[in-house]
């Protein structure tokens, strides 16, 4: 009988997106249910459109989410990692693939034969071919996950090789020291001077034992690159090519069953999203005019006060994502989405870039999917519901911003106040706040902050000693800078000198410095201006606390490195910090 009237009962759902378990307490509280969800999946911002029954909307969270239920918890099911696992991998290949494409095109960019219009930047011989080789050779899986690491690096040298994929790259740098040798054989002479310093000549001919061969391959979920270098052992790079490609080039075909005339139509933004185009439309405008005459546009009052609500106005309610709430009345299905916070930051840009007219007030399904489709979400259909979810749902999950202690912030961004030190402590992902706080209707620029380091900020005078007299979590955020390396080329300059000669650049060490525990360490920390004088007696007034902060680290073989921040936030007259006896000098 239960089961009958699951199918019988339209249940309520929720009308915006928002956290899952907010999502399931809103909708316990409409249909006298008790579901929740395991922490994994709390914090996860979904949202459910169209007529499904009860059975039908717990089968789809289960089926979006990856998920079974186990009585009225849902947990994560048993192969919900290798499916995820497949998700980024299918990204990743589309990612290798429009790389390719862009290797291949004839028209594309490349690095000019030398003597070409900037001779300092152009090459002696042609790799580009061997960069395709390499891509080509190169598992999926290098390509993954790339917003998670940043970049991935392949050495080639008389070092062993410190992946396994190097193996079957030997042959490439074979041929690359052949290509180079005749080259060199032929133009020494034009070749020389430009990798030169005084009497010494960096240029010569290769061995396997004298060359050097790295492959990098950068990105996230803007835009991605894959660069080549030729240099000798020393480092000093001889021939050099690097391709770009933006992150919309990584999109999907639409899928057969959406090229049709209804996901053709165009909707009619709701009123949130028409807010913030007319918002960034303005803005725009008013950057493409230097300014010109105009004050600069700011965002309504009432618009920054309900983002600032972001536990009860989830930030990506003004998205794109506000159309596919018409998306079940083109083909009878109810929609259910998992939505990646990255969505208001390619909603802003699409206006911001062109991709999307500005004053256009409406958009179709179809051209949703054409700027999103594979890129940053999946549309799939069964015949029971159409599903949207990120293209990698383990990336999104480690980049999400918990409301709960994302609300304070923006409450003080967006009204242009300080945030307090212990509320931006408290969120992992502050870097992430901050730029979401900039798309939100042009908040307060915040003050050089960095997250790794601010803790340091609780600090007040000065703490000198050894580094493995420092408590952990100190050695872990001073220990993550790797030291200004000397120049093996040239031990009176560093790899952040500029060099005026050659036609190429210095690569730094492939193996990653470990500070020794004797290294010396010297932090100060100290009320200050921004310029770094000493900060008068604060103003009644004023709400905020400006910090200085200067560490250096200087290991027993001569490797240092300096680091300098500035900090500002809310003032806290409870906050205690801690004294300079912290740290004894041993």
């Amino acid at each position: 009988m239960f089961g009958l009237l699951l199918h019988l009962v339209l249940p309520r759902l929720p009308a915006e997106p928002m956290p899952l378990q907010r999502w399931l307490s809103t909708y316990n509280q409409a249909n006298g249910t008790k579901w929740s969800a395991s922490p994994k999946f709390r914090d996860e911002v979904v949202v459910v459109y169209g007529s499904p029954d009860a059975e039908g909307v717990r089968s789809g969270l289960a089926k979006l989410m990856r998920a079974r239920w186990k009585q009225d918890v849902l947990e994560t099911a048993s192969d919900a990692d290798a499916v995820e696992e497949g998700d980024a991998l299918s990204q990743a290949e589309r990612i290798k693939q429009a790389l390719l494409k862009k290797l291949r095109d004839p028209s594309a960019k490349q690095v000019e034969p030398f003597p070409g219009n900037r001779p300092f930047e152009a090459n002696f011989i042609d790799i580009r071919p061997e960069l395709i080789q390499i891509a080509e050779r190169l598992p999926a899986r290098w390509f993954a996950n790339l917003a998670f690491t940043r970049s991935r690096t392949i050495d080639l040298n008389s070092e062993p090789p410190m992946e396994p994929v190097s193996k079957g790259l030997e042959p490439v740098l074979d041929r690359l020291i052949a290509k180079w040798n005749i080259a060199y054989g032929k133009r020494k002479a034009e070749i020389d001077p430009f990798h030169r310093n005084g009497d010494k000549v960096l240029s010569r001919t290769l061995t396997r034992s004298t060359a050097w061969l790295r492959v990098t391959i950068e990105g996230n979920f803007m835009g991605y690159s894959i660069e080549l270098k030729l240099a000798t052992k020393e480092g000093e790079v001889l021939a050099m090519e690097e391709y770009e490609i933006a992150g919309k080039e990584t999109t999907a075909p639409l899928p057969r069953w959406a090229i049709t005339s209804d996901y053709a139509k165009t909707l009619p933004f709701g009123r949130r999203l028409e807010d913030f185009r007319v918002y960034w439309s303005a803005y725009r405008r008013w950057f493409q005019s230097r300014g010109g005459s105009r004050e600069e546009p700011k965002a309504p009052l009432g618009m920054k006060a309900e983002m600032a609500a972001c536990t009860v106005n989830d930030p990506v309610t003004w998205t794109f994502m506000d159309l596919i709430q018409h998306e079940p009345a083109l083909d009878g299905r109810p929609v259910f989405a998992l939505v990646p916070d990255e969505v208001l930051k390619l909603t802003y840009r699409a206006w911001y870039e062109d991709e999307v007219d500005r004053e256009q007030k409406q958009l179709s399904i179809a051209d949703l999917m054409r700027l999103w489709n594979g890129y940053i979400l999946n549309w799939t259909r069964s015949d029971e519901a159409t599903f949207i979810r990120p293209t990698n749902p383990a990336l999104t999950r480690q980049r999400r911003l918990k409301r709960d202690q994302l609300e304070p912030l923006l409450k003080c961004y967006l009204t242009g106040k300080f945030a307090s030190l212990d509320s931006m402590l408290g969120l992992q992902n502050l870097r992430e706040a901050e730029v979401l706080a900039t798309v939100l209707g042009s908040a307060t620029p915040i003050a050089f902050f960095n997250g790794r380091l601010l803790p340091l900020a609780r600090l007040r005078g000065e703490f000198r000693g050894r580094l493995e007299d420092f408590p952990t979590w100190i050695r872990e955020v001073v220990t993550f800078y790797g030291p200004t390396k000397k120049d093996p080329l040239f031990p009176d300059e560093t790899i952040f000198s500029s060099r005026a000669r050659g036609a190429r650049q210095w690569i730094a060490t492939i193996k990653p410095y470990r500070w020794p525990p004797d290294t010396r360490v010297s932090i100060k920390v100290w009320k200050a201006d921004r310029y770094g004088s000493e900060s008068p007696p604060p103003d009644p007034k004023d709400n905020s606390t400006s910090v200085w902060l200067d560490c250096d680290l200087v290991a027993p073989d001569g490797a240092s490195t300096k680091i300098e921040r500035y900090f500002e936030f809310a003032r806290e007259p409870g906050l205690t910090p801690y004294p300079p006896s912290f740290f004894p000098d041993r």
